[in-house]
């Protein structure tokens, strides 16, 4: 059985290590959400928001990433199993690769 998200408002939550495996995450909200080491392998993500969530070590693998609304300062350094075009994807869209916790803090 998979978590069912779907068009949730989960910004800033701690999902750090959390199992999203095959969860219906389309059109939520992970606006700051710490996601670092989480699994979120086969997730629905379409439609979602990603801006400064934390995907640092996050298992993407078969993730449905299309119409992603934004990724902005996401960051996505040693994820693994990342779908062909999406770091390109997000990348342009703002996303990042750094090292340590270098989103934006809420008011800057």
């Amino acid at each position: 059985m998979s978590a069912d998200l779907g068009d949730a408002t989960l910004e800033g939550a701690n999902f750090r290590g959390a199992d999203f495996h095959n969860a219906k995450l389309h059109g939520a909200d992970l606006t700051d959400a710490d996601l670092n080491g989480a699994n979120l392998a086969g997730a629905d993500l379409s439609g979602s928001i990603l801006d400064n969530a934390d995907l640092r070590n996050t298992d993407l693998r078969d993730i449905k990433w299309a119409n992603v609304n934004s990724a902005k300062m996401t960051n996505l350094k040693d994820a693994k199993n990342i779908p062909p075009g999406f770091l390109a994807w997000a990348l342009q869209h703002g996303a990042i690769q750094g090292d340590g916790d270098q989103r934006l803090t809420k008011g800057k």
